[in-house]
């Protein structure tokens, strides 16, 4: 039997390959990997345990990706299970992205602490998606009017949140991945002692 030394990402990739018809990528940290090599399988011809070529569908935004993900369910569940009362019955990456479709609509319509409230309740669900946190952090740098300001008490709470994912990161060794996120929370918040302290221990450990 060959053994072969790989990381989980890729791991995962092998398995969920083999079984997919249609894969959706979106490059989303910290399981980048998985839809990179899904990417290079699928151009190089790779198939899957039926002998079929797997069809790729690369998502350009978080919403899309969320759509993905509801679109799968949707073909396993009845309508009934997507009403708001039964919601919580659903797989947690299913609520995941229903709920960041659901702040995505509220952004639109210009209902900042709504989306914000939202985008904590997704993080709350689904809190190793820090592509979640990109998102918002995205969406609130384009708020002119300033979000501290404009969403209160949620967006201190989503703050909050935020600072707990990039202490899971830094605890797991992602560092490229906190400081990614970092960079683009510390703008929104420039004052916060504990951000600053996490931006210098990540400059020590990545430069």
């Amino acid at each position: 039997m060959k053994k072969l030394t790989i990381d989980g990402n890729t791991a995962a990739s092998h398995v969920a390959y083999a079984f997919s018809e249609v894969a959706a990528i979106y490059p989303i940290t910290p399981s980048s990997p998985m839809a990179e090599v899904a990417d290079e399988w699928a151009t190089a011809g790779r198939t899957n345990m039926w002998g079929q070529k797997v069809r790729i569908a690369e998502m350009q935004s978080e919403g899309g990706a969320a759509g993905a993900v509801q679109a799968f369910y949707k073909g396993q569940y009845r309508e009934m299970m997507f009403e708001e009362k039964s919601r919580y019955l659903l797989p947690s990456d299913c609520r995941m992205a229903l709920t960041v479709q659901d702040a995505l609509e509220h952004w639109t319509q210009g209902k900042l602490t709504e989306t914000v409230r939202l985008f904590r309740q997704a993080l709350k669900i689904y809190p190793q998606i820090t592509g979640i946190i990109r998102e918002v952090l995205r969406l609130l740098k384009n708020e002119t009017a300033g979000p501290p300001q404009t969403a209160g008490a949620e967006f201190e709470q989503l703050a909050v949140q935020m600072k707990a994912a990039l202490n899971g990161m830094v605890q797991r060794g992602q560092y490229k991945e906190a400081m990614s996120v970092l960079s683009q929370l510390l703008p929104l918040l420039p004052n916060d002692m504990e951000l600053l302290k996490l931006w210098q221990l990540l400059l020590s450990r990545t430069c």
